[in-house]
């Protein structure tokens, strides 16, 4: 950026010289006055050419700072950003670790485990599960021991 920034400084100061070369020819040539006129003309015409020009360059040059200070601004800003990211990576980094160093204690010791508060259907689920393993082992003791659960019949032996 610097290059362009005296590019358009030696421009301005050299256009800056011609007006003023310009205005001393204006102020040496009343001796002809037609030629002089008409050259005057030439002159002023040239002189407004070179202040539009000035005028131009000057916009660029504010134009071109301003870029430069919307730049900064925005890489100030990111800059922000970034260092507010690695904050946070830092931070769910050092988590992780307290979460892994946790998990291993845990590990190791067997902490014991808080009672749940159950509700209605919690307890309808446990005693639901409650019976079907009761049945289960009915069922199992009926196929290894079939006489056990029949109804104890009586029997009657006269006296003899």
């Amino acid at each position: 950026m610097a290059p362009v920034n005296q590019k358009i400084d030696n421009e301005s100061n050299v256009s800056a010289e011609k007006i003023r070369n310009i205005q001393k020819k204006l102020a040496h040539g009343e001796k002809n006055k037609e030629k002089d006129q008409q050259e005057k003309e030439k002159l002023m015409q040239e002189i407004k050419m070179l202040k539009q020009e000035n005028k131009i360059l000057k916009e660029e040059k504010v134009n071109d700072q301003q870029e430069k200070e919307d730049f900064k601004k925005e890489i100030e800003k990111l800059q922000i950003l970034y260092e507010a990211s690695q904050k946070k990576i830092k931070e769910v980094e050092e988590k992780m670790k307290l979460l892994q160093v946790g998990q291993n204690i845990v590990k190791n010791k067997k902490l014991p485990k808080k009672p749940k508060k159950k509700s209605d259907e919690d307890e309808i689920l446990v005693c639901q599960e409650e019976d079907h393993k009761n049945k289960k082992k009915e069922e199992e003791s009926n196929r290894r021991y079939p006489l056990r659960n029949r109804i104890p019949t009586i029997v009657y032996y006269p006296p003899q």
